[in-house]
């Protein structure tokens, strides 16, 4: 029993079990379900090498899907339902109507992913939010924060930015620029390969 016991709990710490993400049905406000997923960035100095980096990038086939995602939400307009969502992103990202609430409460259409794995996310591609209706878009601008954790409360305030603006789109990267501190070859500098304003995956 004490055996079975020994390697049950080597396992739990050797193969960290797979979270829900629950944002989504745990805040009230957009500006709050940005800071439940922000608590998620990928830490710095998670990816100890390029294996443990290259294990959590998307493969071509998933870039494909990401490109399709991205692009299907651009156009969302009161359509906003998991069924967007490519097969290969199926069981890693969502996609989800977000209400907020009481009275006029808006809504948005929410990309984002759906496990943690040790209190952080998964894979750390980011989150994606556009308006869930045409209508509700009244300036045709792209809000990102690229730099959660690194640049204090950005997350928080691209997102209530995005949300008074009537912006089109608010992107929030999933990893710290130094979650794996491996400078980029083409920038140099002090940039590392997870620094969301410099480097193209």
């Amino acid at each position: 029993m004490l055996l079975c016991f020994s390697t049950l709990l080597l396992a739990s710490l050797l193969w960290p079990q797979s979270t829900a993400i629950r944002c989504l049905d745990s805040t009230n406000t957009l500006e709050d379900m940005i800071i439940c997923f922000d608590s998620y960035t990928v830490p710095p100095n998670s990816y100890s090498d390029i294996n443990a980096y290259n294990a959590v990038q998307p493969h071509s086939h998933e870039k494909t899907a990401w490109n399709t995602i991205i692009a299907s939400l651009l156009i969302v307009d009161s359509n906003c339902t998991s069924s967007l969502l490519p097969a290969a992103l199926s069981g890693v990202y969502s996609v989800s109507l977000f209400r907020e609430a009481g009275t006029g409460g808006r809504s948005f259409c929410v990309l984002s992913e759906v496990n943690s794995k040790d209190s952080h996310y998964a894979r750390g591609w980011g989150l994606m939010v556009v308006p869930a209706t045409r209508s509700a878009v009244s300036r045709y601008i792209h809000i990102s924060a690229p730099h959660p954790k690194a640049d204090g409360n950005t997350p928080e305030q691209a997102a209530i930015l995005f949300k008074n603006t009537g912006a089109k789109s608010l992107f929030v990267a999933g990893r710290h620029r130094n979650a794996f501190s491996v400078e980029k070859a083409c920038v140099g500098g002090d940039y590392s390969k997870t620094d969301a304003a410099h480097e193209v995956v």
